[in-house]
């Protein structure tokens, strides 16, 4: 069958949190921030695995990654939701609660952004999909009975063997 790859669906990548920074871009060994690059006035499903790690997560919307304000206040996370960004956010800004965080306290929450309304099971970030299209590829009313194709893809007349080109 043919095959697609399409890069994985989930936009966030934890590996970019700063830690020990909070969401107005201010020093606290207790706080650490991951901004993750969305469209304006498009939907997004956040959700995570467990969050029993950390004391607390919550998110909000900014024009630009380095903006010391957000749109609308932060949120606190307990559930996952969807995400209704506004016309003017381009990123969204996750900040997680722990005193001395780190980064694998934030990987073991298994964080998950993705385009639309469905939350689907968790995968990495940049997680290759392959999809396939159902369509096959062999051609059986073309198949060359007693020949074989070499390495070279020259057509060999030979006993037990059948060929087909795609």
């Amino acid at each position: 069958s043919e095959i697609e790859t399409v890069k994985g669906r989930n936009i966030c990548d934890v590996s970019t949190s700063q830690i020990g920074v909070s969401w107005i871009l201010s020093s606290d060994s207790a706080r650490a921030i991951c901004n993750v690059r969305v469209m304006p006035n498009t939907t997004y499903s956040l959700s995570f695995e467990d969050i029993s790690g950390i004391d607390g997560m919550f998110f909000g919307q900014k024009v630009k990654a380095t903006d010391t304000n957000v749109i609308n206040g932060m949120t606190q996370i307990t559930a996952n939701r969807q995400i209704t960004t506004t016309s003017t956010t381009n990123w969204l800004c996750i900040q997680f609660n722990k005193a001395n965080i780190s980064l694998s306290d934030i990987e073991a929450i298994k964080l998950q952004v993705e385009k639309g309304s469905t939350i689907t099971n968790y995968v990495p970030y940049d997680n290759i999909q392959i999809i396939n299209t159902g369509k096959n590829l062999f051609d059986k009313d073309n198949v060359i009975a007693n020949n074989r194709f070499g390495s070279d893809g020259t057509l060999y007349a030979e006993n037990g063997y059948s060929a087909s080109y795609f």
